[in-house]
């Protein structure tokens, strides 16, 4: 049996371009979100970040779309690579994992790179960590990272980002 004949302007032809639009329009948006998330990551600043005798390959989140996309959707992390959030105002900082499927440890630095809190954050959780204090940095690095350093609270990490706040 043939398919039926769709007439151009009549309602079975509008219901076909319903149909192919409702699968096009969806991939299109993925596919520009998508886009725009490779932008926004080519677009981090990138610079080294210390921690005593440790060095980390470090970007910067410092626009509000930068800090929102985050580590999300990456799959892996380096063992010295890190994400510094440079937030726009001195604030009690909360973070969470969505989407994140990395686990990674955080810590909320002082204007001159103290370290104040530290702590640990689980895949995709909502849960999240926040800050004791009113900060403006985070630093996000693979899963016990500072663990495995012994970086405690009161380190200082040093940087370029650090001398210009």
């Amino acid at each position: 049996m043939e398919p039926p004949v769709v007439r151009p302007g009549s309602l079975a032809r509008r219901v076909e371009v319903c149909r192919q639009r409702a699968v096009v329009l969806p991939l299109r948006a993925w596919q520009g979100a998508i886009a725009r998330m490779v932008r926004v990551m080519h677009n981090l600043l990138r610079t080294p970040l210390t921690i005593g005798d440790y060095t980390l390959d470090t970007r910067i989140a410092r626009t509000p779309e930068q800090r929102a996309l985050g580590l999300m959707h990456r799959q892996e992390l380096g063992e010295n690579e890190a994400m510094l959030f440079v937030c726009d105002e001195c604030a009690v900082q909360k973070f969470w994992m969505k989407d994140t499927p990395v686990a990674l440890s955080i810590a909320f630095l002082d204007d001159d790179g103290t370290i104040l809190h530290l702590d640990d954050l689980e895949p995709h959780s909502l849960e999240g960590a926040s800050s004791l204090y009113p900060v403006r940095y985070v630093l996000e690095v693979p899963r016990g990272w500072f663990a495995e350093r012994n970086v405690a609270l009161g380190d200082r990490v040093d940087g370029a980002v650090f001398a210009i706040a």
